[in-house]
């Protein structure tokens, strides 16, 4: 299937956007300039980007970088972003803590030899 002159004018428009900051602030232009067919392309590009969309926050941001715990027990990974601490469980539940979390907490998770302990006393 071959894109129309519209969509690879779309992608060349996209493809200046460099980041989930600046592609936050430009969507909303674009979105206005050249209607929802575009916001749905737009919305693919995304997700091949790795974006996710915030119901919160109303914007994309970018996904987390989950680490792996050196000895997992019921905690299987650490992710930290923005002062925000973000651990996967091994049923595959995510739970993530308040905001103004050092990021050297999340190594700690990571390298600890009880990570389920360490988190819960973080958390606690």
């Amino acid at each position: 299937m071959s894109q129309s002159n519209t969509e690879i004018a779309w992608d060349a428009v996209l493809e200046a956007i460099p980041d989930v900051e600046r592609w936050n602030l430009n969507l909303p232009r674009l979105v206005a300039d050249n209607g929802p067919e575009f916001k749905k392309y737009a919305q693919a590009e995304a997700g091949k980007r790795g974006y996710l969309w915030s119901t919160t926050a109303k914007m994309y941001v970018h996904p987390w970088r989950m680490i792996p715990c050196t000895h997992p027990g019921k905690l299987l990974g650490v992710g930290w972003r923005s002062g925000q601490l973000r651990v996967i469980f091994r049923d595959g539940s995510y739970e993530s803590t308040k905001m103004n979390v050092p990021s050297w907490t999340a190594m700690s998770i990571v390298d600890s030899k009880t990570p389920d302990a360490l988190y819960q006393s973080i958390k606690g």
